[in-house]
């Protein structure tokens, strides 16, 4: 059996949609599940909306979380949160995790919030992802996190500075 590589760099380009992949005579459209096991009207709505890049990312780290590989793929900004807020939710032991913007209108002339995310399987989860202003390592990222409370955080720094605000209150927006 031929060894599986330790680094995978993979993607559908962020802006190939559902329906172009059901185009007829196309045989590259994935089986559709509720993976995320959503239920209700979350399964039924936009909460459950089929990205084809989230599953696949997902999909990866479900059959490599045995293994200690570097993942890195292209795709929405969005999904690259939603994955890594699945990796949080679930305990993923995954750690490393960054995005970097991609300018898909001057490379690929493509309207999207584009990314390259990567982040490495097999150690304990760390609950942060620095998101780079640009593509490089050459400016202070953002640093998105996952709060004990179980929310995403985009700035993890200004989070903290006003934690002791963050609670229930009596009224509900």
């Amino acid at each position: 059996m031929k060894p599986i590589p330790r680094c995978f760099l993979s993607g559908t380009l962020p802006w190939v949609t559902n329906s172009e992949l059901d185009a007829p005579g196309s045989a590259n459209l994935p089986e559709k599940s509720n993976f995320k096991k959503l239920k209700g009207l979350d399964a039924r709505t936009g909460a459950s909306n089929f990205d084809i890049a989230e599953f696949i990312i997902i999909k990866m780290i479900v059959e490599l979380m045995q293994q200690t590989p570097t993942v890195a793929m292209l795709c929405k900004m969005q999904v690259a949160k939603n994955v890594f807020e699945y990796c949080c939710k679930h305990q993923i032991p995954a750690h490393d995790f960054e995005i970097f913007p991609i300018d898909a209108k001057r490379w690929f002339n493509a309207s999207v919030d584009a990314c390259l995310f990567s982040f490495k399987l097999g150690k304990p989860l760390e609950k942060q992802c620095a998101v780079h202003p640009e593509f490089s390592r050459d400016t202070q990222p953002l640093m998105l996190g996952y709060n004990d409370s179980g929310q995403l955080v985009t700035d993890l720094a200004a989070y903290e500075s006003v934690k002791a605000l963050d609670g229930h209150g009596p009224l509900e927006w």
